[in-house]
Protein backbone atom coordinates (compact mmCIF):
# COMPACT_ATOMS: atom_id res chain seq x y z
CA UNK A 1 0.00 0.00 0.00
CA UNK A 2 1.30 3.79 -0.60
CA UNK A 3 0.94 6.27 1.98
CA UNK A 4 -1.00 9.49 0.91
CA UNK A 5 2.05 11.25 -0.61
CA UNK A 6 2.96 8.55 -2.41
CA UNK A 7 2.07 7.83 -6.23
CA UNK A 8 1.90 4.30 -7.47
CA UNK A 9 2.41 3.23 -11.05
CA UNK A 10 -1.37 2.05 -11.45
CA UNK A 11 -1.83 5.44 -10.56
CA UNK A 12 -0.14 7.59 -13.08
CA UNK A 13 -1.20 5.02 -15.42
CA UNK A 14 -4.72 5.75 -14.77
CA UNK A 15 -4.59 9.70 -14.93
CA UNK A 16 -3.25 9.06 -18.31
CA UNK A 17 -6.16 9.81 -21.10
CA UNK A 18 -6.82 8.40 -24.74
CA UNK A 19 -4.60 6.50 -26.81
CA UNK A 20 -2.44 5.15 -23.95
CA UNK A 21 -5.37 4.34 -21.67
CA UNK A 22 -7.26 2.50 -24.60
CA UNK A 23 -4.14 0.90 -25.44
CA UNK A 24 -3.83 -0.61 -21.73
CA UNK A 25 -7.13 -1.61 -21.69
CA UNK A 26 -7.45 -3.81 -24.32
CA UNK A 27 -4.01 -5.41 -23.63
CA UNK A 28 -5.31 -5.94 -20.11
CA UNK A 29 -8.65 -7.51 -21.65
CA UNK A 30 -6.52 -9.66 -23.89
CA UNK A 31 -4.56 -10.96 -21.17
CA UNK A 32 -7.75 -12.06 -18.69
CA UNK A 33 -9.04 -13.60 -21.87
CA UNK A 34 -6.07 -15.11 -23.00
CA UNK A 35 -5.23 -16.72 -19.89
CA UNK A 36 -7.55 -20.10 -20.04
CA UNK A 37 -7.13 -20.02 -23.82
CA UNK A 38 -3.56 -19.82 -23.52
CA UNK A 39 -3.18 -22.67 -20.80
CA UNK A 40 -5.60 -25.15 -23.19
CA UNK A 41 -3.11 -24.30 -25.97
CA UNK A 42 0.39 -24.65 -23.87
CA UNK A 43 -1.27 -28.39 -22.59
CA UNK A 44 -1.53 -29.35 -26.11
CA UNK A 45 1.77 -27.75 -26.81
CA UNK A 46 3.36 -29.87 -24.08
CA UNK A 47 1.63 -33.01 -25.26
CA UNK A 48 3.06 -32.30 -28.79
CA UNK A 49 6.23 -32.38 -27.57
CA UNK A 50 6.32 -35.76 -25.48
CA UNK A 51 5.29 -37.61 -28.81
CA UNK A 52 7.65 -38.41 -32.05
CA UNK A 53 7.06 -35.88 -34.78
CA UNK A 54 6.75 -38.49 -37.28
CA UNK A 55 3.46 -39.84 -35.68
CA UNK A 56 -0.10 -40.03 -36.53
CA UNK A 57 -0.53 -38.35 -32.78
CA UNK A 58 1.98 -35.69 -33.28
CA UNK A 59 -0.24 -34.67 -36.56
CA UNK A 60 -3.16 -34.34 -34.59
CA UNK A 61 -2.12 -32.72 -31.77
CA UNK A 62 -0.26 -30.55 -34.75
CA UNK A 63 -3.59 -29.95 -36.24
CA UNK A 64 -5.51 -29.13 -33.34
CA UNK A 65 -2.72 -26.25 -32.36
CA UNK A 66 -3.30 -24.43 -35.07
CA UNK A 67 -6.92 -24.55 -34.64
CA UNK A 68 -6.79 -23.39 -31.55
CA UNK A 69 -4.20 -20.78 -32.84
CA UNK A 70 -6.90 -19.90 -35.85
CA UNK A 71 -10.21 -19.50 -33.62
CA UNK A 72 -8.13 -17.42 -31.20
CA UNK A 73 -7.07 -15.01 -33.84
CA UNK A 74 -10.81 -14.87 -35.07
CA UNK A 75 -12.22 -14.02 -31.92
CA UNK A 76 -9.23 -11.32 -30.70
CA UNK A 77 -10.17 -9.83 -34.42
CA UNK A 78 -14.13 -9.83 -34.26
CA UNK A 79 -13.80 -8.40 -30.43
CA UNK A 80 -11.35 -5.55 -32.05
CA UNK A 81 -13.72 -4.85 -35.07
CA UNK A 82 -16.44 -4.64 -32.02
CA UNK A 83 -14.57 -2.24 -29.88
CA UNK A 84 -13.61 0.14 -32.66
CA UNK A 85 -16.94 0.49 -33.89
CA UNK A 86 -18.27 1.02 -29.90
CA UNK A 87 -15.44 3.62 -30.27
CA UNK A 88 -16.67 5.42 -33.28
CA UNK A 89 -20.07 4.88 -31.91
CA UNK A 90 -19.27 7.09 -28.81
CA UNK A 91 -16.84 9.49 -30.91
CA UNK A 92 -20.32 10.28 -32.70
CA UNK A 93 -22.31 10.74 -29.54
CA UNK A 94 -19.76 13.21 -28.18
CA UNK A 95 -19.69 15.42 -31.21
CA UNK A 96 -21.98 18.73 -30.99
CA UNK A 97 -24.51 18.28 -33.80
Amino acid sequence: MSSGSETTVDELHDSRSGPEKEGRTWSSTQTSISTTEGSELHAFIKMRNKVDKDTEEWEKLNYDIHTLRCAHKEVCTRWKKILLQLGEVTRRRQTPY
